[in-house]
């Protein structure tokens, strides 16, 4: 029997009980979840694009950084477009483009991972970005990541807003085996990326 109405907790269907929930702007600094606080075996590369996003530069350190310790170029490859995304996110959707407040960006190698944290000041999501992360997961545990829509195809949109394209959310859990979210002291978004190192 097909049923007549939409499944309340179909979080694929933007008219379902779950999505109308999430469809709001949600503030960080509301919710009492602790903050992320720095391990003290992470290397702090972070920085205050006082000039704009420079990503070709970042890209360069990260690859030095990751060469010097034994990456190959396939590693390079599979691991840099995943931190890139979460650095524009922060820079783009946390930051809001200000160039006056910090991008945090961390690593640290232990017990066989190498881990990246991002961060932001920002301190608002889009509420969609939570029912569109478990769809995230959901799709990388079936091994169909490359079927998932983007983040505003997911939103309903016809298109996504100029130089953007939704897609980096996607980019950082293809490139890392976890990708976990918390909040930091500035009530901003910090970002865990965690793979086997090489």
């Amino acid at each position: 029997m097909t049923p007549l109405c939409n499944e309340l907790f179909d979080i694929s269907n933007l008219n379902s009980l779950v999505r109308a929930e999430f469809n709001k702007e949600i503030n960080l600094k509301d919710y009492d979840t602790g903050f992320f606080r720095t391990p003290k075996n992470f290397k702090d590369f972070s920085f205050i694009p006082k000039k704009g996003l420079n990503l070709s530069r970042i890209i360069d350190i990260l690859e030095d950084d990751l060469t010097k310790k034994g990456a190959d170029y396939f590693y390079l490859s599979q691991t840099i477009p995943g931190i890139c995304e979460a650095i524009k996110n922060a820079y783009e959707h946390g930051n809001l483009e200000d160039n006056n407040k910090n991008i945090f960006l961390l690593r640290n190698f232990s017990k066989g991972n190498i881990e990246y944290v991002v961060g932001d000041e920002g301190g608002t999501i889009n509420g969609n970005f939570i029912p569109y992360i478990f769809l995230i997961r959901e799709n990388k545990k079936e091994n169909s990541l490359d079927s998932a829509k983007d983040f505003y195809s997911f939103c309903g949109k016809n298109y996504a807003p100029k130089g953007h394209s939704g897609v980096g959310t996607k980019t950082m859990h293809k490139c890392f085996n976890q990708v976990k979210y918390f909040k930091n002291e500035q009530g901003g978004l910090m970002v865990n990326l965690i793979k086997p190192s090489f």
